[in-house]
């Protein structure tokens, strides 16, 4: 009997080689391959709106933004470029906005059409060096979705998605007492 296992897949594709062997006996090699999960296939499990992936990613990580149009969202069956205007909040204030202006198109704030009214934009190698934070905390990003000339937004409000910062925690305020 040969019991082997694996962690679950996060829907990366991987691969492996095993390779079985005796004394006196040819050995035999088994390789097994699994194919990854495309944006694409993912986009049927997004909810409609802003989210991540992980929900509540680690500052320190790689992460995925998507945003699914809802049918009631001016975005909806939008065929041209997605843009997000996005930056660390850090006591009610937008930090480490990389647009300057609001109908800046930086390319890599373009985020990837990946289906029918899903796109995406990853943040690597983290959410930390791509805003290039340094050693601000990183716990709460905004978020507003665009079309190319910032006539439409996705969502009508700002949308503001939690982070998890294990390095830099920040101090926590506390008053003095009276």
């Amino acid at each position: 009997t040969l019991d082997i296992k694996v962690e679950a897949n996060k829907g990366e594709a991987r691969s492996a080689q095993l390779v079985f062997s005796a004394p006196g006996c040819k050995d035999v090699t088994v390789k097994v391959s699994q194919k990854g999960k495309t944006a694409a296939d993912a986009a049927g499990s997004i909810a409609e709106g802003i989210s991540m992936d992980p929900s509540v990613p680690d500052a320190d990580s790689e992460a995925v933004l998507y945003f699914k149009a809802a049918s009631d969202s001016p975005l909806y069956g939008y065929t041209g470029d997605v843009y997000v205007h996005i930056g660390v909040i850090v006591e009610g204030e937008w930090l480490f906005v990389p647009a300057s202006k609001w109908e800046e198109n930086l390319e890599r704030c373009k985020m990837q059409n990946v289906a029918k009214n899903v796109w995406s934009l990853k943040f690597s190698p983290s959410i930390r060096e791509w805003f290039g934070s340094g050693t601000t905390p990183v716990k709460q990003i905004g978020v507003v979705i665009r079309n190319s000339d910032g006539s439409q937004k996705g969502v009508a409000s700002d949308t503001f998605l939690e982070i998890t910062d294990n390095v830099y925690k920040g101090e926590e305020f506390i008053p003095d007492p009276v």
